[in-house]
C-alpha cells in the first residue's frame, strides 16, 4: 500500500513538475513567402512534410496578414505586437526605436536563454552588418545581419562572413561555392541546431530568419533542377483589362506568362530546401526530447505575388502579396489540426503567444491576444484586422476579414474584394447596393482603428474623403481631384493634357522601347509612372502602315509618350518652351514640323516603322541622359527584355 502511494505521489509530482516548466520558444520565419507554395495552404507542386507536421499538430490561421507587406514594418510588428507607426518603422531601412520591447526580452529577463540567426534589417541601413550592437533581447545574436540576400556565408577568424564575392572583391548575391554547409538555408538551420543542441536543459527562445525564398530566384544543387521541368500554373489575374486594377497596383507591362514560367521553378526549389532544413531542426527537438514542450511558429514576414496581377514582390494589400503563412503548434494547450479562420495580423502574435506562456505583456503593445482562437475556446471574435502602406507618400489603409477586403488609398477609388466569390481580386464591389452595410461597418472600424492608434493615414485629404463618403458624413468623394481626363477625350493620352500634379514631361520615364508579338515600335512607361496613369496594355488590331499584318499590335491604353493624334495648341504651347529655351541657351530654334511629337520630334506613321525604331531609341535615350539628375531612370531598349534582364532586376530587389 505504502509502494502505491509512494509510487501516486511521484507521478503527480512529476506532472506538477512538467506543467510547471516553462514552454522554450522556436520561431521560424522565412522572406517573401507566398503561402500557396505550402502543402498545408494547398500547395500541390512542391512537397512540404515538415512545415505541414507543424499544421498538422497544432493550428494553422487561414487570414494571417503582414501589418504592412514589406521587411522591415512587418518585422518590427512582428517582435513587438506594435502597429508600424508606432515602432517607428513604417519603411525599410528604419531603425527599431530604442523604447520597443521585444518578446525575447521579455523572456531574457525570466531566464530565458535567447539568440537569433538570420536577416533582421531594424537596425538601419547596415549590410551584412553582423551582430548589431542593440540586440532587442537576443543575446546571441553572432549570426544576426542586418540586411541584404546573400547565399553563401563562411567562418572567419573575425566571425561569421559572406563567402561569395564578385571580381572588385564585394560581397554579392551569387552561389560560387554553394554546398549543403555553407548555402544560407543550410548554414542557418546548422546555427539554430548548435543553439538548441546547447540549450538543451534550459529554456531557451530562438528566432531564425532564412532570407528565403526572397529574390534572386537561385538556389543550390540539387534544388535548382528539382523543379525545372514542372508545368507552372499561370496566375489568371496576370492579365487583366484596367478596369479590374487598382491605382495603387498598377501592372507592370513587363511581367508576362513567360516571366512566371522563368522565375518559378526556382522558387520552389527555394521552398523545398528551406522544408528539408526546418526538418532537421524538428528532428533535432525530438532527439533532445524538446519537442513535447516547445511553442514552435512558422511564419514570414510577406508574401510574393509571384506574377499574380501583373506584379512581383510585394508592398500591397492584394492576397499573395499580405497574406502569409502562420503555423503555431503548442502542445497540451493548442488543439493538433485547429484551424483558425479570423482575421489576425503581425501585431497579434505577441499578445498571443505571452497568453500561452503566461507572460505579462510590456507596455506599448497594441495587438490582440488570439489564443483563445488557437485552442479552439473563443466564444466572440471581432473578425478584423488592418493594414497599412509603407511611408511612400502615397498612402492606403485596409480593413481585412475572413471574406472582405476594404482599401482606402490616396490614389483612386476605393476598393472593396469579396475573396469568397472573388478569391483572384478581379472586381471592386464598393459599388454594388448590397455592399454599403459592409462598407460602412469596416469603414468605421478602420476610423476607430486609426483614432486608437494614432495612424496619420486616416487624415490623408482623399482617404478621409471617402472614409467620411462611406460613412455618410460628405457628399463629395473628392474623385474629381484624382480622376485623369475621361478616357474618350482626343486630349486624354496627351501629356500637357493631365492634371497639374501629372504634368511632366514623360518621356523621361519611358524605360524601353518594346513591340509585343509585332516588329512595331511602342514606348512603355516605367512602373513609377504606370502607377500614377493606371496604365495597362491592351491588345488591338494592326494598324494601316504596320509591316506585320495580321498579328496584334500591343501599345499601353493611356498612351504618354505617343498621343494617337498631336492637339496643335499642345504642339505651339512645346514649340514656345522650346523657344524660350533656346534665346537662354544662345542656340537656333528649329520648330517642330506639323504632326511631328512636340518631344520626340517624330510623327505617328515614324513610330510604326522599324527601321526608325533605333533612330528613336537614341533620341528618348538621350533625354533621359540629360535629365537624369532630376529623373534618375533607366533606360533599357527591348532586347534586354528577356531572362537576364529580369533576373537582373529580381537580384536588385533589396527591400
Amino acid at each position: 500500500m505504502k509502494k502505491l502511494l509512494i509510487v501516486v505521489l511521484l507521478t503527480a509530482l512529476g506532472q506538477a513538475f512538467a506543467a510547471a516548466k516553462p514552454y522554450n520558444v522556436l520561431v521560424i520565419q522565412t522572406d517573401e513567402h507566398h503561402f500557396k507554395t505550402l502543402g498545408c495552404y494547398g500547395g500541390k507542386i512542391v512537397s512540404t512534410p515538415n512545415i505541414d507536421w507543424i499544421a498538422k499538430n497544432g493550428a494553422i490561421a487561414t487570414s494571417f496578414y503582414a501589418t504592412t507587406p514589406v521587411c522591415s514594418p512587418s518585422r518590427a510588428a512582428l517582435v513587438s505586437g506594435r502597429y508600424p507607426q508606432a515602432t517607428p518603422v513604417t519603411n525599410n531601412n528604419i531603425p527599431l526605436g530604442d523604447d520597443v520591447v521585444t518578446f525575447a526580452e521579455v523572456l531574457r529577463l525570466k531566464g530565458y536563454k535567447t539568440g537569433y540567426s538570420g536577416k533582421w534589417h531594424l537596425d538601419g541601413l547596415g549590410k551584412p552588418q553582423w551582430a548589431p550592437k542593440r540586440k532587442f533581447g537576443f543575446e546571441d545574436n553572432r549570426h544576426m545581419f542586418n540586411r541584404g540576400h546573400w547565399k553563401v556565408f563562411a567562418f572567419s577568424k573575425a566571425g561569421p562572413m559572406i563567402a561569395s564575392f564578385n571580381k572588385r572583391g564585394e560581397p554579392d548575391y551569387k552561389l560560387k561555392g554553394a554546398d549543403q554547409h555553407s548555402y544560407a538555408t543550410d548554414w542557418l538551420a546548422n546555427r539554430t541546431i548548435d543553439f538548441i543542441n546547447k540549450n538543451k536543459g534550459k529554456p531557451f527562445c530562438y528566432m531564425v530568419s532564412f532570407p528565403d525564398p526572397h529574390g534572386p530566384n537561385t538556389v543550390r544543387k540539387p534544388y535548382d533542377k528539382l523543379y525545372a521541368d514542372v508545368e507552372v500554373p499561370i496566375p489568371v489575374s496576370i492579365n487583366k483589362p484596367r478596369a479590374q486594377t487598382p491605382r495603387w497596383a498598377a501592372a507592370d507591362p513587363r511581367i508576362t506568362a513567360d516571366t512566371v514560367r522563368l522565375l518559378m521553378p526556382k522558387y520552389y526549389g527555394m521552398v523545398k530546401c528551406l522544408d528539408d532544413n526546418i526538418g532537421r531542426i524538428l528532428e533535432t527537438l525530438r532527439k533532445n526530447k524538446q519537442i513535447d514542450n516547445t511553442i514552435i511558429v512558422f511564419t514570414s514576414d510577406h508574401g510574393d505575388l509571384c506574377g499574380e496581377h501583373g506584379r512581383l514582390n510585394k508592398g500591397v494589400p492584394y492576397e499573395g502579396s499580405a497574406r502569409i503563412p502562420f503555423l503555431m503548434v503548442c502542445p497540451g494547450k493548442i488543439p493538433a489540426g485547429m484551424v483558425v479562420n479570423e482575421a489576425l495580423s503581425c501585431v497579434d502574435f505577441m499578445p498571443t503567444l505571452f497568453a500561452l506562456t503566461g507572460d505579462k505583456l510590456p507596455k506599448g503593445v497594441q495587438g490582440r491576444d488570439a489564443s483563445a482562437l488557437f485552442r479552439g475556446k473563443a466564444d466572440k471574435w471581432d473578425d478584423v484586422a488592418f493594414l497599412r502602406s509603407t511611408s511612400n507618400g502615397q498612402p492606403w489603409l485596409a480593413a481585412v476579414t475572413d471574406r472582405f477586403k476594404l482599401v482606402y488609398s490616396s490614389l483612386g477609388q476605393p476598393w472593396l474584394f469579396d475573396l469568397k466569390t472573388d478569391p483572384d481580386e478581379l472586381q471592386n464591389a464598393f459599388g454594388k447596393p448590397e455592399s454599403k452595410p459592409i462598407i460602412r461597418d469596416l469603414t468605421k472600424r478602420l476610423a476607430d482603428y486609426a483614432k486608437r492608434n494614432n495612424d496619420p493615414y486616416a487624415g490623408n485629404k482623399q482617404i478621409q474623403a471617402d472614409m467620411n463618403q462611406a460613412l455618410g458624413q460628405a457628399k463629395d468623394h473628392g474623385a474629381a481631384e484624382r480622376t485623369a481626363p475621361p478616357a474618350g477625350s482626343q486630349r486624354a493620352a496627351h501629356p500637357f493634357a493631365w492634371p497639374v500634379e501629372w504634368r511632366r514631361r514623360s518621356i523621361e520615364h519611358a524605360v524601353g522601347l518594346r513591340a509585343a508579338n509585332s516588329a512595331c515600335p511602342v514606348f512603355l512607361l516605367s512602373p513609377r509612372l504606370a502607377g500614377v496613369l493606371d496604365v495597362q496594355r491592351q491588345q488591338t488590331a494592326p494598324r494601316a502602315g504596320c509591316p506585320k499584318k495580321g498579328r496584334p499590335f500591343c501599345r499601353p491604353a493611356v498612351v504618354g509618350v505617343e498621343p494617337p493624334r498631336i492637339d496643335r495648341r499642345d504642339h505651339l504651347a512645346a514649340d514656345r518652351r522650346r523657344r524660350d529655351e533656346s534665346r537662354r541657351m544662345g542656340t537656333t530654334h528649329r520648330p517642330s514640323p506639323r504632326g511631328r511629337h512636340p518631344l520626340l520630334g517624330c510623327s505617328h506613321h515614324d513610330r510604326q516603322s522599324p527601321p526608325l525604331a533605333k533612330k528613336i531609341t537614341k533620341r528618348l535615350a538621350k533625354r533621359v541622359k540629360d535629365d537624369s539628375r532630376t529623373h534618375p531612370h533607366s533606360f533599357s531598349p527591348a532586347s534586354k527584355y528577356g531572362p537576364k534582364w529580369i533576373s537582373l532586376q529580381v537580384d536588385e530587389q533589396e527591400q
